[in-house]
């Protein structure tokens, strides 16, 4: 079955709101397009989480690192990109953060996928993701498709 794989984020033992956000999008995504949301979280006491992220996801996978108290990019690299080579998802989610704009180009570079940042909306026509953002410092908006991959981040 087709997946969205969120990035889940967390800080100060607590999850984001912008990753909650981006989960309920995903879970209205993953609805509409007959898709499984999966959602992964990386650091030291993620367990904890999982009860809350799986009243959103599908399944809910995580690693610890008891090194790593917040989330952050530098220690999900190579996890994540080893994840998402694994499962294919065809379309991967994370918060527009700090963290998220420091990892998701970093992933995009490192397994070689499409990339859209600043995204406003998004959605899936026919197997299709389309995905709007504004341009020209906020005075038109823009909606852009991919060519064929098989993971959009």
């Amino acid at each position: 079955m087709t997946e969205i794989l969120v990035i889940v984020e967390h800080r100060k033992k607590q999850l984001t709101d912008t990753s909650l956000e981006v989960l309920s999008k995903a879970r209205q995504l993953a609805d509409e397009a007959g898709y499984k949301l999966i959602a992964t979280v990386i650091g030291r006491d993620v367990i904890d989480y999982t009860a809350k992220i799986a009243s959103w996801a599908d399944k809910v996978l995580t690693l610890e690192k008891e090194e790593m108290e917040d989330s952050l990019a530098e220690f999900c690299l190579r996890p994540i990109s080893w994840l998402i080579k694994e499962r294919c998802p065809k379309l991967v989610l994370a918060s527009n953060s700090l963290f998220g704009m420091e990892l998701v180009p970093a992933l995009a570079m490192e397994i070689e996928a499409p990339l859209a940042t600043d995204c406003t909306d998004i959605r899936i026509e026919n197997d299709d993701i389309r995905v709007r953002r504004t341009i020209y410092n906020g005075k038109m908006e823009a909606e852009y498709s991919f060519v064929p991959s098989s993971t959009i981040l």
